[in-house]
């Protein structure tokens, strides 16, 4: 019968009764047992009597657990006891011997069986208890005594949580026993089972006038059939007529002249968590409005706190019901679902749909949960001009985009970060057209759409889903596609070189033709590209170091600490270890913080902006320039006032100090040192105009490279300043916990000190004592 929750009392010596007692059960247990009773109208005694003997015939504990109970108990009291100034435990030698021979023959030497059963756990109890009285008294006693109890009760209180509570069918014994004074004579000589067997059955042929929780005036009553679940009731009702998370109860009637009852409303609900899991009417359907009037009042006269029922299970709209039992009662009602179902009509209604997004969701019910899977086609567009409109260049760009489709498509995942969504050549797929023209073709269309992979395409409830969609939204924005349909089109284009040209493609094949000479000429450029494929590109790197000094980090263990025969050599070079990377870690993340790429490239294009400037100022007034060698013509005009900001911190890479150049350990590293690599990129894709552009810039910066760097030499020198201030700081932390590791170690070993001495090396030692 339904009550309202009553939370398990703690042990008071008056629940404790004899007969109980009899059955040598653990305090806790006992305990536990009483409470589940607690408030009943009839004398439990005989009741409690069978429970307890159910307990003691399912108590068993595996090996396992109990070697690592065993083990959790002697460090537990260690540790009470506490560690001597040498380093070892301050266990008495005596009570240590007897602690193993207990492990020896009463766990070990049983290793053969799988479990303990109930006797022989308890003698376990026993016989630990026994040694600690021999051994120990005062604090020493109580605490270790306490150590055992709570271990051996947590471990007694599960047993009793994995049969007779929760969603366990063992609850449904206690229920019936509490049903009626009599009702444990049924169980009396039943093993547990047996006992569970024997409840289900009569649950189904008997409807007791106790299980009925209310009954109103016009016949209609709420019947508890008990937990797990009916098979009566599943056949009335057309559904599975169980819940393992609560007490299945039913509206029912018993029509005038009828005998037997029919049923109108089946809902789960468990009293101890004051939840309704479920509430349906026939075949799963959302219940009829005329019983709308009896669910309310039941959630308000039992004080329900919280409706979970979202339609699961189900193909009827519950939205109706839902939003009555919201308005209507108390209670916290479960609008996860609606919600999720409401976006996913959105989304397959189009709403979040854009020229190049598509996005699809379909609930799905899996066990007790629905979700949504959620889906998204990602559509872009690009055309290929047909040089002179010329329908056999046509016929011949549609045979490569035939013949070379596969090959195609890999290129176009591998742009950007498309490989990391969509790992799979089936992920994406290309159509192409030409359209009919009186006067000649003038493009090609590619059509591209591809499926991106997401890191789930489950979402569970609206929010999840919603920041599915916002990703997405996010990996392919306006701007993205933009840059995304002009890296398809070079592609594409690519793959035609051999029968179309580009407007820069004769001033590429120009350059591409003299690559090796022009490289020769460079002083601090050179030149990556693919003799094998021009259409690879050629890529103008300038890679430097930056003139700066940086102090090192070094690794430097004091002598005689990795010699593990000192007594606190082992745990003092461990110690210095983990403080060691920790500081030094963060010094490194400091120091690329400073030095990062968005930094280097403000520096760079200033000076490269100081030197250009200076220079055509001082040509203006046709003084004597102060930069040796330079000739204005190098640079137009149009590139001097309109692009003075080469440098892209996107595209320039910082060569960052190695982590043996930070920690030194070998005379052989040189001091820690700083770099960048930045490149320039042409393709024969490019207009010549943009061809020319970056022509001009490497020339330009490759014959004045020396001076540039020269007025960024003060800058890099500000930064190191503040590095080596930063150095400083982090080092002096270091060495102020290396002296507490030597502090903390001679407090344990007073009699012989660890030292903290220079390790002599060719490099300078800065832990000095």
């Amino acid at each position: 019968m339904i009550k309202v929750r009553i939370r398990k009392p703690l042990i008071e010596e008056e629940l404790l009764v004899e007969d109980i007692r009899n059955l040598g059960l653990p305090p806790i247990i006992v305990t536990t047992i009483l409470g589940e009773f607690s408030g009943q109208s009839f004398d439990t005694k005989k009741a409690q009597d069978v429970l307890g003997r159910m307990y003691k015939e399912k108590s068993k504990i595996s090996q396992g657990i109990v070697d690592t109970l065993v083990e959790d108990i002697y460090d537990a009291i260690k540790f009470t006891a506490g560690m001597g100034k040498g380093g070892s435990w301050l266990v008495p030698e005596e009570f240590a011997q007897s602690f193993n021979k207990i492990s020896k023959y009463n766990v070990m030497s049983k290793s053969s069986q799988e479990f303990f059963d109930f006797k022989e756990f308890k003698g376990l109890e026993k016989s630990l208890n026994k040694i600690i009285k021999k051994y120990f008294e005062g604090v020493m006693e109580k605490e270790s005594l306490r150590a055992v109890e709570d271990r051996f009760a947590e471990k007694w209180l599960y047993i009793y949580e994995v049969f007779f509570q929760g969603l366990r069918t063992g609850a449904t014994i206690i229920n019936y026993l509490k049903k009626h004074p009599s009702n444990w004579k049924d169980l009396a000589k039943l093993g547990y089972d047996e006992a569970i067997a024997f409840v289900k059955e009569a649950a189904l042929t008997q409807e007791d006038e106790k299980d009925i929780v209310y009954k109103y005036n016009d016949g209609y009553y709420w019947i508890d059939l008990g937990e797990g679940g009916c098979k009566l009731e599943a056949a009335r009702m057309g559904h599975c007529g169980q819940d393992d998370r609560g007490n299945m109860v039913s509206l029912r009637i018993k029509p005038k002249g009828s005998k037997i009852s029919k049923s109108y409303v089946s809902l789960s609900y468990n009293s101890h968590n004051d939840t309704i899991y479920q509430v349906k009417g026939r075949e799963n359907n959302a219940p009829d409005e005329d019983h709308y009037e009896y669910i309310v009042d039941f959630i308000e006269r039992f004080e329900v706190g919280y409706m979970e029922e979202t339609g699961e299970h189900s193909n009827d709209d519950f939205s109706h019901f839902i939003e009555h039992i919201d308005r209507y009662t108390d209670a916290e009602v479960d609008t996860r679902q609606r919600e999720l179902e409401e976006l996913v009509n959105q989304i397959n209604n189009g709403n979040h749909n854009n020229e190049n997004l598509h996005f699809s969701a379909e609930l799905e019910d899996y066990g007790d949960e629905v979700y949504a899977h959620f889906d998204v086609y990602v559509n872009m567009e690009v055309k290929i001009e047909i040089p002179g409109k010329n329908y056999d260049m046509a016929d011949k760009m549609e045979t490569i985009m035939a013949d070379e489709e596969y090959e195609i498509l890999e290129k176009i995942r591998e742009i950007d970060y498309l490989e990391d969504h969509v790992p799979e050549e089936h992920h994406i797929s290309m159509e192409y057209s030409t359209p009919d023209s009186i006067d000649g073709p003038t493009h090609m269309t590619v059509k591209i759409s591809m499926n991106p992979q997401l890191e789930t395409h489950s979402a569970h409830n609206a929010e999840a889903l919603s920041s599915m969609i916002e990703e997405i939204e996010y990996l392919f924005g306006p701007s993205d596609i933009e840059t995304f349909e002009e890296s398809i089109e070079n592609v594409i284009v690519g793959f035609m070189a051999d029968v179309i040209s580009t407007p820069g493609s004769e001033k590429y094949r120009e350059i591409y033709g003299k690559i090796e000479e022009i490289e020769n000429g460079f002083n601090h450029f050179y030149a990556e590209y693919d003799l094998e494929d021009f259409r690879e590109g050629i890529e103008f790197i300038l890679s430097k170091p930056l003139k700066v000094e940086i102090p090192a980090f070094p690794y430097q263990m004091p002598k005689g600490w990795n010699d593990y025969r000192h007594p606190a050599g082992e745990y003092a070079s461990k110690l210095y270890d983990n403080v060691y990377y920790l500081h030094s870690g963060l010094y490194e993340r400091m120091v690329k913080r400073h030095f990062s790429s968005f930094e280097i490239t403000r520096i760079l294009n200033g000076a490269f902006h100081k030197f250009s400037s200076d220079a055509a100022w001082y040509a203006a007034k046709q003084t004597r320039l102060e930069f040796p060698g330079f000739d204005l013509s190098d640079l137009d005009d149009e590139l001097k006032t309109d692009a003075m900001s080469p440098f892209n911190d996107n595209e320039i890479e910082i060569k960052y100090p190695s982590r043996g150049q930070y920690e030194q350990v070998q005379s052989s590293f040189r001091a820690p040192t700083l770099g960048f690599r930045d490149k320039m990129t042409i393709k024969w894709t490019d207009s010549v105009d943009d061809i020319l552009y970056i022509m001009k810039y490497v020339q330009y910066m490759d014959k004045h490279w020396n001076d540039i760097e020269e007025i960024m030499r003060p800058h890099l020198e500000n930064i190191a300043v503040k590095t080596k201030k930063l150095h400083k700081e982090i080092w002096g932390t270091f060495r102020v916990q290396v002296q507490d590791i030597v502090d903390v170690a001679n407090e344990a070993t007073p009699e012989n000190p660890l030292p903290l001495e220079e390790n002599k090396r060719k490099i300078k030692v800065l832990i000095k004592k």
